[in-house]
């Protein structure tokens, strides 16, 4: 999986698949993208950083397919919730 999520455009597709899971909060539309790619076992076999004789969770390309989405939706969130102020391009700095 680590080598098919190397390709970009494939990593682009799951990216997309993956971030329209969604869920009620951020801590629940991680749990539910890393329980759609993710078997129990290999869940078993991770932590984030590979410590206790574990597999670093953020070495792999999962990783990143599950982190992406999350930021994308985090900034469109606080995008939504300001008030954006654009100067004016005509003015002069």
């Amino acid at each position: 999986m680590n080598e098919k999520l190397s390709d970009s455009e494939f990593m682009s597709g799951a990216v997309i698949m993956v971030g329209e899971i969604g869920g009620a909060s951020v801590d629940d539309a991680t749990r539910r993208m890393m329980s759609y790619m993710m078997s129990p076992d290999l869940a078993l076999e991770c932590n984030l950083c590979g410590r206790h004789r574990k597999r670093p969770f953020r070495e792999l390309r999962l990783f990143d397919l599950i982190y992406v989405p999350k930021r994308i939706i985090l900034t469109l969130r606080e995008w939504k919730s300001r008030r954006f102020f654009m100067p004016d391009m005509n003015t002069s700095l």
